[in-house]
């Protein structure tokens, strides 16, 4: 989505990548492949955010901060697990304030 009127966030992707993304016969892959993308890094950084908590030392805590959360649930599933009193969480996100907006709506639905 970003990419699609976005010439700077475009010009960042590596080499000929830039031009997959404008590529007639590419373009009505890219809602699948955009949805498998989210998926992998979705599934990376919930992996890696669980591995940082098993390897805290007992009694120290781990802040979480999520950088344009969107409507990522990634805050709200580290929340919902188990609580541990040895290993204290604290999870913030922040976005833009109408997706902020948008998210609050929904979720106090």
């Amino acid at each position: 989505k970003a990419l699609s009127g976005d010439p700077v966030a475009r010009s960042l992707l590596p080499g000929r990548l830039s031009k997959l993304t404008t590529h007639p016969r590419l373009l009505p892959l890219y809602p699948r492949l955009h949805h498998a993308n989210v998926e992998l890094r979705t599934a990376y950084i919930s992996a890696a955010v669980d591995e940082a908590i098993k390897s805290l030392p007992v009694g120290d805590g781990l802040d979480v901060v999520v950088a344009g959360c969107g409507f990522d649930t990634l805050g709200l599933r580290l929340l919902t697990k188990e609580p541990s009193p040895t290993r204290p969480l604290a999870v913030t996100e922040f976005d833009l304030p109408d997706v902020v907006e948008s998210k609050s709506l929904l979720l106090s639905q």
